[in-house]
């Protein structure tokens, strides 16, 4: 049985009651600490067994965006035709799912752990102004994603729940990274991007290098596999992989 649910005191024990899809699990953790369960633009779920009452998989709903975590004990003949519903969002769920939806990408989820860095460089500064980053990023953004997106950062930035780092050439930014501020021991990368025309010179890779630098915590992002030998230089192996699908 699947259901909408507003206790997020349920919802944080069902989380860490999971023990699989660290990624997704961290992202849902965001959101919910960023915005809880009371805007009309975010939803969450829950799957729970009708004869013994546990939560079997955790469903999120941000705009066009869809985190699914799943147990081994989920029902996915029911969870399949439920996430089939939200029509034109893009779904980020275990791999699990892979063989219901034959249009799906892998996904891989990257961890590093912090090593303090050697350098870091002056052109590397936090950013606290979200119009310059969704600017940014909005490039490869349609224009309702990027209005989404810069109404997301400015919130988060505003209540301390995300970090914005930017590389900046004449005053400009032309790469940015952003990390969560949510747990203690693991931080989430949830953005990672350079103006196209900058790509190549290894801006990103700065930014990570200079911002990865607490040795007690770990760094998890999500990439492309065509993006791995990318980050295996950044200093990230492969975790865990997902499937990423457009309905």
């Amino acid at each position: 049985m699947i259901s909408l649910c507003s206790d997020s005191e349920l919802i944080y024990s069902v989380l860490n009651d999971f023990g699989n899809s660290k990624y997704i699990r961290e992202y849902i953790k965001l959101y919910l600490d960023s915005y809880g369960t009371e805007f009309d633009f975010q939803d969450l779920f829950l799957q729970k067994d009708t004869e013994t009452g546990n939560c079997t998989a955790v469903v999120l709903r941000y705009n066009s965006q869809i985190f699914a975590l799943v147990s081994d004990d989920s029902d996915l003949q029911e969870l399949f035709p439920f996430l089939s519903g939200f029509s034109q969002c893009t779904v980020v769920a275990d791999k699990i799912l892979k063989p219901y939806f034959s249009n799906s990408d892998v996904c891989c989820e990257m961890l590093r752990r912090g090593v303090v860095p050697v350098e870091s460089s002056p052109q590397i500064k936090e950013s606290n102004a979200p119009k310059e980053i969704a600017d940014l990023v909005g490039e490869s953004l349609s224009k309702d994603e990027k209005t989404d997106y810069y109404l997301n950062l400015s919130h988060q930035l505003r209540h301390n729940r995300v970090s914005a780092y930017a590389c900046y050439l004449s005053n400009k930014p032309v790469s940015a990274v952003i990390l969560s501020n949510t747990s203690q021991s693991t931080h989430l990368i949830t953005t990672v991007y350079t103006k196209e025309y900058f790509r190549g010179n290894g801006y990103a890779k700065r930014i990570l290098e200079h911002i990865c630098c607490d040795p007690l915590k770990k760094y998890i992002l999500l990439c492309e596999e065509h993006n791995l030998n990318f980050y295996n230089n950044c200093g990230f192996s492969v975790a865990d992989t997902y499937i990423r699908f457009r309905l």
